[in-house]
């Protein structure tokens, strides 16, 4: 068992995000993280996935908050994070004790992952959708919000 954190990025005919309209390195960080790169999220592990639907959560929106529910998780016990969607009234809500559980709104299932796998995993994460984005935006990476992001789960460093 393994878990997998994914962000799908919408599709074409949809093209809602700001990324088609406006050039996301020159963005602000509020709107790089509310208005480009909308897409679906998927969190799963151990044959369970809480899957979303209507491609309304930003990615960076999400990176951000999925690093800051590893933050607030690794800080102890009874620690409490929620993600609430942007466009939708939806939310994802994540807890620990002596593991991670994760639970939403949108499905029955509950997840529950040990601590250090859900940080790395969130770190892996954050590093492939910036990754991905930068591969079609080059510029991103010298953005204020994605150096900061990237740092978070590279020990200060920055590629």
């Amino acid at each position: 068992m393994s878990l997998e954190i994914k962000h799908w990025r919408e599709a074409p005919p949809n093209r809602v995000g700001w990324e088609h309209r406006r050039a996301p390195a020159q963005a602000s960080s509020a709107d790089l993280l509310w208005y480009f790169f909308p897409g679906d999220v998927e969190v799963a592990y151990g044959g369970a996935a809480l899957a979303s639907r209507g491609a309304s959560v930003p990615a960076l929106h999400f990176v951000a908050g999925i690093i800051g529910a590893r933050d607030t998780l690794a800080a102890g016990d009874d620690a409490r994070y929620t993600y609430s969607f942007t466009e939708a009234d939806q939310w994802i809500d994540f807890w620990a004790d002596k593991k991670v559980h994760i639970e939403c709104n949108f499905s029955d299932s509950v997840l529950t992952i040990p601590l250090e796998e859900f940080s790395r995993e969130v770190c892996d994460f954050a590093r492939r959708e910036i990754d991905d984005l930068v591969l079609e935006y080059p510029a991103l990476l010298m953005h204020p919000l994605v150096r900061d992001l990237l740092r978070k789960c590279d020990d200060g460093k920055v590629i």
